[in-house]
């Protein structure tokens, strides 16, 4: 019979080589760590293992110790949450609408993503930027997304400013403030904001990515932004952060302050997945599960803390692409070895459906499968469904293809988390829409057009717009029979292909799906586009007039 630390090393044992990146893992309970752990390497170069000493970059997990900052400064009397930001950033534009602290915490504002803004302008994000030209870059924009209160869309920005607030409150850096008022207090000695791109880090994994043959490379940045993220920090410190949850030693108000910082508002208590102060609260096996993971230069980051159980588990880990679609499974995997009895016998809950049957079905049912499909209500986001032999593979944002496999001639399913993918067709029997079922979530999507624009049709969308806002011009051309979008005078080769979806409406391919729609005047022809993505909304270009077909590629 395997012991609990076997069953658990089984579940990484893949990563545990000298010549690939890996993780680092710590499972903590009722006070104390049940098991911690490195896997393969923090240092490709040097031959360094990955050890629970090992120093990662969590990324946006940074944003809860941010939030408290600001807890701390409204204890003590210094701001309050329902302060107008202008009170503190008198610089940022009017926007007709007043933006509270609050709202920067609940990401409610309506502001611009930052780094949104920053890869859509041109600029390479592996380089050193000042906090004064990050500051400059958010205040490019005088309109907002929506009405502040009214949405809540994720934007880095937030948190940015929030750190300048900080800041101006507290007379101090928030490197400083997080040191003298959270780290130095729990014993967090090897954990910091770093925001300084060239300091010496100790223990430190380096982030990697797969190049085109799948070699590993450096995926390294040099801008160093402290408030969304930026926070560097240990297995071992991270379950000092993590204790304190359960017994507060900061401020003075004791578990109140806690409370506060994970109580849902009513307003947002029918949200799939409601947000507070830098967390996010889900149901697991109907246990509470309050989360947020974060990913910046080849890492990421995943905190779970399931609350009822005083059990959580953190995930480190310098190979980004790798654990993308892997981290909530194996999170979900480990709380499955520790606490499943805690499900059963404490809540009640019904046993966890059995794992798909997998069935053989005819591989030609894939191929009027095949094709790009958009989430009915967000039309940037897609999936991106192909056959390669016996297999069908789906590529979706920001992950590279994985494989489904089929429960029935209509259903199928991924092995690297858990979900179902089943497909709708019309009365003549083609597939209009698709669902995915995962997480009591259902997202719908919708085929896209199939159809492709001839080569006189592309023309008709060539040239450079410029938007006055981004201060940048777009140079839009036909390369290999397909429309591209540059970046003219970018800091990088920043170019991407425009596919086209329906009536005006295409998909900029980078990262993440950005959708383009362009508009034509009374005589038929292209005078601009908007541009809209999950951290810009209605962004606007206007032709040059005049402007010729330009070089692309």
């Amino acid at each position: 019979m395997s012991t609990l630390k076997e069953k658990t090393d089984e579940l990484f044992a893949k990563w545990n080589r000298s010549d690939s990146p890996g993780c680092a893992v710590g499972i903590f309970q009722d006070g104390t760590i049940r098991y911690k752990n490195g896997f393969g390497m923090a240092d490709l170069e040097h031959d360094i293992p990955i050890s629970p000493s090992t120093v990662f970059d969590i990324g946006s997990v940074s944003k809860q110790f941010t939030a408290m900052c600001c807890l701390l400064l409204e204890e003590q009397g210094q701001l309050t949450l329902e302060d107008n930001i202008q009170k503190y950033l008198p610089q940022m534009p009017d926007y007709g609408h007043a933006i509270t602290i609050d709202h920067l915490i609940h990401h409610k504002s309506g502001i611009s993503c930052c780094i949104d803004v920053m890869e859509l302008s041109g600029k390479a994000l592996i380089n050193f930027f000042t906090e004064a030209e990050v500051f400059e870059i958010i205040c490019l924009f005088n309109t907002l997304n929506f009405v502040p209160g009214t949405q809540r869309s994720y934007s880095n920005s937030n948190y940015f400013l929030l750190a300048k607030i900080i800041e101006c409150v507290a007379g101090k850096s928030l490197c400083d403030y997080a040191e003298e008022h959270i780290f130095a207090p729990l014993g967090m000695k090897n954990t910091f904001y770093h925001d300084q791109h060239n300091r010496l880090i100790k223990n430190r994994a380096w982030g990697y990515k797969p190049n085109e043959k799948g070699e590993f490379i450096g995926a390294q940045s040099h801008l160093t932004v402290a408030g969304p993220g930026g926070i560097h920090s240990t297995i071992e410190d991270l379950f000092l952060w993590d204790q304190n949850f359960y017994a507060n030693r900061l401020g003075r108000s004791g578990q109140d302050l806690i409370t506060k910082m994970l109580t849902v508002k009513p307003e947002d208590q029918d949200d799939y997945c409601p947000y507070t102060f830098g967390n996010y609260h889900y149901l697991y096996q109907g246990l509470k599960k309050i989360a947020h993971d974060g990913s910046w230069a080849g890492q990421l980051a995943e905190l779970v803390r399931f609350p009822e159980a005083k059990f959580s588990v953190v995930l480190l880990t310098n190979n980004f692409s790798e654990f993308l679609d892997w981290n909530t499974k194996l999170i979900h995997e480990i709380a499955d070895l520790y606490i499943s009895d805690f499900y059963l016998e404490e809540k009640a809950q019904p046993e966890k459906n059995p794992p798909q049957p997998e069935i053989t079905i005819d591989p030609s049912i894939y191929d009027d499968l095949v094709g790009r499909y958009s989430l009915s209500f967000d039309s940037g986001y897609t999936q991106t469904f192909t056959r390669e032999g016996n297999r069908l593979l789906v590529e979706s944002t920001n992950r590279p293809p994985y494989e489904l496999f089929p429960s029935s001639e209509t259903t199928f399913f991924p092995k690297v988390f858990e979900a179902d993918f089943c497909f709708q067709r019309d009365e003549a029997g083609k597939p209009t829409q698709f669902t995915i079922y995962k997480d009591g979530q259902e997202l719908p999507f919708l085929k896209m057009e199939q159809g492709l624009l001839s080569l006189e049709q592309l023309k008709e969308y060539e040239g450079d717009y410029e938007c006055d806002e981004l201060h940048t011009t777009y140079r839009i051309g036909i390369q290999n029979n397909r429309l591209y979008l540059k970046v003219v005078g970018a800091q990088w080769d920043c170019q991407w292909p425009l596919y086209f979806n329906q009536n005006e409406h295409f998909i900029l391919r980078r990262d993440d799906f950005t959708q383009v729609t362009f508009e034509r005047d009374e005589s038929d022809k292209i005078v601009s586009f908007t541009l809209a993505s999950y951290g810009i909304q209605n962004l606007r270009f206007l032709r040059i007039n005049g402007s010729s077909p330009g070089t692309i590629g």
